[in-house]
């Protein structure tokens, strides 16, 4: 190929192979030949930074991992939540002499169980992700993102479009083996990886960590459940053969538990795993630019969560007076039996009381949106709702029955969203009926318990670093970097 760029940038990439043999090496943009020439110092070039808002990225990125440990805590509430009993708050320090955040991995484990006589049980679908009810990420005292279990489904669904979709839903727990009624449950190893914004390709892909000082407090702060039991499906075992689902009595054993031959009854603090990168010198020199006032703010994905204020069944509910200080990007909405949570029946939307209810529907018939200042969804039906576009793609049905999806972000030549709609005023409307086929040929008994509609909306949240080093010296020097949410309300 002689001395042309295309061969300068294959050269380039060998080496840095040999130089971080177990590294990888990621390019993400435009095909090799559209690279510019390799600086004086034969450095990678780059010509995009994932904070700008430039659509054609040229980054190079060098990955690698490293343990992180939980520690618990005392406390007993995180930011707005409120743990519950039986639930402990555990920390994660995730600051790191790299440039990036990528995402975080931690691994749950399964204790074999071994069901009382007369029980047998299975875990919950989704088990690992739902040993989390809550999560957040902060610098210093500033609260970047958040989330919560139907946060978590819903962006597991969003994620059914990605090469490695089907070994996340295995690493969740969704495995046969774990899955299927049974007497004795092996012990086994879960991956859960939290649904932070960086996660998320129509926002940015990792958290600047070379904008912050080796003294910033970046952490992954988790509310946990302790007690495997309060994850396992629990039945009956009937003369017939068949199985009866009951709801567990609080303080009740249905179970015994062991990890390595020895008899445990809490949850062991998941081991984690931090995903970082380094990234070409030119990006790291025009972001530390003391005059590029466009890499200092970055966008997340922050999904906002609302209820309605009753329970209902074969009626109208609606969510009133919704306010967002961000454009929206989209709206999640499901219904949730009241008595799954003490069935433990969890990531269910349908109307199905059952744990295997993926061929199940949900009960919303209709919805509609209005924005406070016009309508942005009129009794548009649950057939077309729960199927899920919500980067414009094709629709598809989603791998978690029952949620309702609204894109209202327009898209732009690029993967990325350019958000909509304020909600000043925002109401959102729904026909509760039943819908499942079962019921109504006949198959199945109707369950008579009520509903309750929750739904989310996902806003494009800025943030701004107002204080930030501008070199690596600064990084190790400087005691602490600002950052503070951008342009509300704007």
């Amino acid at each position: 190929m002689g001395d042309s760029k295309e061969a300068l940038a294959y050269q380039e990439l060998e080496d840095t192979v040999k130089r971080n043999e177990p590294q990888q090496i990621q390019h993400y943009g435009f095909a090799l030949k559209n690279m510019q020439t390799l600086d004086k110092n034969g450095e990678l070039p780059s010509t995009w930074s994932p904070f700008a808002k430039d659509p054609s990225p040229i980054t190079y990125y060098y990955p690698y991992e490293k343990p992180i440990d939980g520690v618990a805590t005392k406390k007993r509430m995180l930011d707005d939540y409120k743990l519950n009993n039986g639930e402990i708050s555990i920390e994660y320090e995730l600051n790191d002499s790299s440039y990036g955040l990528c995402g975080v991995s931690l691994g749950l484990m399964l204790p074999q169980v071994r069901a009382l006589p007369g029980y047998v049980v299975k875990w919950c679908t989704n088990v690992a992700s739902h040993a989390f009810k809550y999560g957040s990420l902060t610098h210093t005292k500033t609260r970047v993102n958040y989330y919560d279990e139907l946060t978590f489904d819903d962006y597991l669904c969003r994620m059914e479009g990605r090469d490695d979709f089907q070994s996340m839903w295995e690493e969740l727990g969704n495995v046969p083996e774990l899955q299927e009624f049974s007497t004795l449950l092996p012990q086994k190893e879960t991956i859960y990886r939290p649904p932070l914004f960086f996660n998320d390709e129509d926002t940015t892909n990792m958290f600047p960590l070379y904008l912050c000082t080796y003294r910033d407090e970046i952490k992954l702060n988790l509310a946990m459940v302790t007690d495997p039991q309060s994850l396992l499906i629990i039945a009956k075992e009937k003369a017939n053969g068949e199985i009866e689902l009951i709801t567990p009595v609080p303080g009740t054993r249905y179970a015994e538990f062991m990890i390595d031959g020895k008899v445990v009854n809490t949850f062991s603090t998941p081991e984690g795993c931090g995903h970082y990168t380094y990234i070409s010198k030119e990006e790291r020199d025009e972001n530390w630019c003391e005059n590029n006032s466009n890499c200092l703010s970055f966008f997340v994905d922050q999904a906002i969560p609302f209820s309605s204020p009753n329970e209902a069944r074969d009626s109208t509910v609606s969510i009133n007076n919704m306010k967002t200080d961000y454009p929206v990007t989209k709206v999640t909405w499901v219904a949730e039996l009241v008595g799954n949570k003490a069935r433990h029946v969890y990531s269910n939307y349908t109307s199905n009381p059952s744990p295997f209810f993926q061929n199940s529907l949900s009960p919303i018939a209709f919805s509609s949106i209005n924005n406070g200042t016009v309508d942005l969804l009129k009794n548009c039906p649950g057939s077309i709702t729960t199927l899920h576009n919500s980067s414009f793609y094709n629709r598809r049905k989603a791998p978690i029955p029952g949620i309702n999806i609204r894109s209202i972000g327009v898209r732009n030549d690029s993967k990325t969203i350019k958000p909509g709609f304020y909600f000043r005023n925002g109401t959102m409307e729904f026909a509760l009926e039943e819908r499942d086929h079962e019921v109504k040929n006949g198959n199945r008994n109707p369950i008579g318990e009520k509903f309750i509609v929750s739904c989310r909306i996902h806003t494009r949240a800025e943030f701004k670093f107002t204080a930030y080093p501008k070199s690596e010296e600064e990084r190790i020097r400087m005691e602490k970097s600002i950052l503070v949410p951008a342009n509300k309300g704007a």
